[in-house]
């Protein structure tokens, strides 16, 4: 049995106009303008292959980021996220992400073309007005805490917490793609995850569904946001002896940070959009 470190990820260096990750296991903190994030990812088994970018604007006021889980079919996974990740380069400085959600579906469609099917969790977030905005096709819903109300629900929009989607379904119809949109209050958290804890078994061998994970969340208390990540799957891998062993791993919490784009970033964002997006991102075999 894997044990979940619970101590402090590494703070990973995002400079503006980069994208970051891959599918490389580890624990990771990435500090943005107006947001934190702490990403878990772990490579467990061979039915789906986890991936996960990150990427920065000019000025770093826009942060995006993508979770998926793929069965590439005949295509090469290292095929499919290129894609994924060229598509956020090109995307990198619009605050809407309706271009990039075109985009992912194009990609999802050619990889069903070859017989591979995935989920996949787009999110957008802009630093100036503190606005989250989330496309999802196929994942398990997104989570929410509100701080002042020290209160766990679904992300608005979401799907039902009795919804349970599977990376094997067919590719989703576009009125199958759901979306939703809030602003982040001080201390607000988002939780994203893949299809493996929905995989998970309770002690008695039960499904985990989104209203049992929910209720975990709850009870795990105000812990900060690295530990809440840590505790969640360490105790999800205690209950059952097969939970998060047969699918890749990924989760991502984000917490809103009342830290702004520096007045350097600002005013170096026209010079930056002259240059290449930079890639940070590597693919463990």
């Amino acid at each position: 049995m894997t044990t979940f470190d619970a101590s402090p990820p590494p703070v990973d260096r995002l400079r503006c106009m980069e994208v970051w990750g891959g599918n490389s296991p580890g624990e990771h903190e990435l500090s943005r303008p107006g947001l934190d994030l702490w990403l878990s990812a772990r490579a467990s088994g061979p039915e789906g292959g986890g991936l996960h970018f990150v990427s920065s604007c000019a000025s770093g006021r826009i942060t995006r980021f993508l979770l998926a889980d793929l069965v590439p079919g005949r295509g090469a996974f290292v095929d499919i996220a290129a894609k994924f990740r060229e598509l956020l380069k090109k995307h990198v400085n619009r605050i809407q992400q309706g271009g990039c959600e075109s985009g992912m579906r194009r990609v999802l469609e050619d990889s069903a073309d070859q017989g591979g099917c995935g989920a996949v969790m787009m999110a957008t977030y802009f630093a100036p007005n503190r606005r989250l905005t989330v496309c999802n096709a196929g994942h398990p819903p997104p989570l929410l805490y509100r701080a002042a109300l020290r209160e766990w629900s679904l992300f608005p929009a979401s799907a039902s917490a009795d919804t349970k989607t599977t990376v094997d379904e067919p590719l989703l119809e576009s009125g199958e793609y759901q979306r939703g949109s809030l602003q982040l209050g001080p201390d607000d958290r988002v939780l994203f995850y893949g299809e493996s804890l929905l995989e998970c078994r309770t002690s008695d061998g039960m499904p985990l569904s989104v209203a049992e994970l929910l209720n975990r969340l709850r009870g795990l208390g105000p812990l900060d946001p690295q530990r809440q990540v840590a505790k969640l799957l360490a105790d999800l891998e205690r209950e059952h002896e097969d939970n998060l062993k047969q699918m890749d791993t990924t989760v991502i919490l984000c917490k809103h940070a009342a830290r702004r784009s520096t007045l350097r970033d600002n005013l170096l964002a026209p010079l930056r959009l002259m240059l290449p997006v930079g890639d940070k991102t590597r693919f463990s075999s």
